[in-house]
């Protein structure tokens, strides 16, 4: 049996199980979720243009642009193959 919260329980009209405050605390029901103090600081940056350009990249090669490979090996090593020329310039490039 799958445990399911009693908020998420459907009733169809009738009243919904009430559980002693003492019993849903040791369900895990009562209360919010508990935050790192250090979680509450920190700051989301929008990095989504990364994974745009990067999709971009791999829209050149043909194979990479549909995905239909049967095996998701065989789709990462494709991902591999049309990436490493990317990954061959930018070592070339690299300072002495």
């Amino acid at each position: 049996m799958i445990a399911v919260p009693v908020s998420r329980v459907k009733t169809w009209g009738r009243p919904a199980v009430s559980w002693p405050p003492r019993d849903q605390q040791r369900a895990g029901l009562s209360g919010g979720r508990r935050r790192c103090p250090a979680a509450a600081s920190a700051a989301v940056v929008p990095r989504r243009w990364v994974v745009e350009r990067t999709f971009a990249w791999l829209d050149r090669y043909r194979r990479t642009a549909k995905d239909y490979e049967y095996l998701a090996s065989v789709s990462e090593n494709v991902l591999y193959l049309a990436m490493s020329p990317t990954l061959l310039r930018r070592l070339s490039q690299l300072p002495k």
